[in-house]
């Protein structure tokens, strides 16, 4: 049973708005929605990660690392390094004491 008969409204009502404002309603819910499911992805994402600035025990320069840790904050791997060619690292910056 359809609750809105094949021509619009019953007896010719009309909607006290323009439809357009109810397609506009529904675009920002949608984008509301989206931009929330996007915050949280972000945050769970982050969530696992720690940034840390040290000074790289192999190299013995300054250096910015993200460390994929565990949920007792352990350092688990180094997922990114701001020093070039970092991928002939050792990784014996996941011992150094924050």
């Amino acid at each position: 049973m359809d609750v809105i008969p094949p021509g619009g409204l019953a007896n010719g009502m009309h909607l006290p708005f323009p439809a357009s404002h109810v397609q506009i309603a529904i675009a920002l819910t949608v984008l509301a929605f989206l931009v929330m499911y996007a915050v949280l992805l972000w945050r769970i994402r982050s969530a696992s990660r720690k940034r840390v600035a040290l000074r790289c025990p192999t190299r013995d320069e300054p250096a910015t690392v993200t460390f994929r840790v565990a949920d007792d904050e352990t350092r688990i791997d180094v997922v990114a390094c701001s020093l070039p060619d970092h991928r002939d690292c050792d990784k014996r910056c996941l011992e150094v004491a924050s």
